[in-house]
């Protein structure tokens, strides 16, 4: 690979691992993979003033007085046990895209979108891995194409 410069949006790992074996770092990454986000999306009927939202994200972090103020250290427990720990210890993000999209009202009126983002690991994934160029071994793994059957903007 001849080149000054690689840009990639799919991460370093992904990235190195489609590069010819030549170009390849010689040694491992001294780096671990970093943690992901589940994230879901909810549709919502109704104005921003009737759902009481608002442009802003809202973090929630799990600081409680159970757990000293530690957000760092619920943290840490949290992506240790993640069922574990009780709603007061899950960390999320909480947004509303629509609202940020000054077209959304016209195409879709009266709707929303609320975004729930979850830090996770990337082990809880692993065994899903697929490296690149390699096919998935069962059909149920497979996107389907189809489309789910209600959708916040038709």
């Amino acid at each position: 690979l001849n080149a000054s410069l690689v840009v990639s949006a799919v991460g370093c790992r992904t990235t190195l691992g489609m590069l010819p074996p030549a170009a390849r770092p010689q040694r491992p990454l001294s780096t671990r993979q970093a943690s992901g986000m589940v994230m879901a999306n909810i549709a919502l009927t109704g104005s921003a003033a009737e759902l009481g939202i608002s442009v802003a994200n809202l973090w929630l972090q799990p600081a409680t007085k159970a757990n000293g103020y530690d957000v760092f250290g619920a943290i840490d427990q949290f992506m240790k046990t993640p069922l574990e720990v009780g709603v007061e210890g899950i960390p999320m993000g909480i947004t509303f895209p629509s609202l940020k999209d000054a077209s959304w009202e016209a195409h879709a009126p009266g709707r929303h979108c609320c975004q729930i983002l979850v830090p996770i690991g990337f082990e809880h994934f692993e065994k899903f891995y697929v490296p690149p160029g390699e096919r998935r071994a069962s059909p149920l793994h497979r996107p389907t194409g189809r489309s789910p059957s209600r959708r916040a903007h038709g």
